[in-house]
């Protein structure tokens, strides 16, 4: 999915990160290390974009790339009057 900067300052490294989609619109993080799977952090597809946000990445993400993965926000439905 991505690379991020992580480690301290002036002492970075790149990683990366991949985006798993669960059913119910859930989705985690997940992380390869020495071969191994390890999953970070579970959010709703309404948080998502916040916890995208978050994470310093190389490469920017778009909400494009997220609607080919399956991602859909739930948010209110505002009607707007007729002329």
């Amino acid at each position: 999915m991505g690379v991020y900067y992580a480690g301290p300052p002036l002492c970075q490294s790149l990683e990366k990160l991949w985006l798993k989609r669960k059913p119910n619109n859930r989705w985690v993080l997940q992380q390869k290390i020495y071969g191994r799977v390890y999953e970070y952090e579970e959010c709703d597809g309404n948080d998502l974009l916040n916890v995208l946000e978050g994470i310093p990445f190389v490469d920017e993400i778009n909400i494009d790339d997220l609607l080919e993965m399956g991602w859909y926000h739930e948010g209110e439905v505002i009607s707007f009057p007729a002329k």
